[in-house]
């Protein structure tokens, strides 16, 4: 199930806006700028490096649920949590921390069942991203 959440957003071909909180964008544009500035590139290339990372991040959670390997679990959600805060991605950031605080007391169930809304967010936060690259 997780696999087939990650590829949707890895495999994304429609565009979505907004967050899965209700009120609250999936990026805050002013934290992007404050880290990098208005310089297109350096927005690209952290934007770039960023849904790379996320991938990689969301990939190792999946390989360590598998493996019931909780403590690696709770490792890769803590690196997408930091990762999502530097771009201004809070709800991400608030996700992943679920999942490493499920993952570090052993509740498995728990982390599989936060999957879902992690997999929809990270398209969310994909697709605004590339929106700021093409509109930085």
């Amino acid at each position: 199930r997780l696999r087939e959440t990650l590829l949707r957003w890895v495999e994304v071909g429609h565009r979505e806006s907004g967050s899965s909180y209700p009120g609250r964008s999936a990026i805050d544009r002013e934290r992007l700028k404050d880290w990098v500035g208005d310089d297109p590139n350096a927005i690209d290339t952290l934007v770039r490096h960023f849904v790379d990372t996320a991938r990689d991040s969301a990939r190792e959670i999946d390989t360590a649920l598998v493996k019931g390997d909780m403590l690696a679990a709770a490792a890769a959600a803590h690196k997408l949590k930091g990762g999502s805060l530097a771009v201004g991605a809070a709800t991400l950031a608030d996700l992943s921390a679920q999942i490493e605080s499920a993952a570090k007391g052993g509740l498995h169930a728990t982390c599989a069942a936060a999957l879902d809304a992690l997999g929809r967010e990270m398209r969310l936060v994909r697709s605004s991203l590339e929106t700021e690259t093409r509109s930085g």
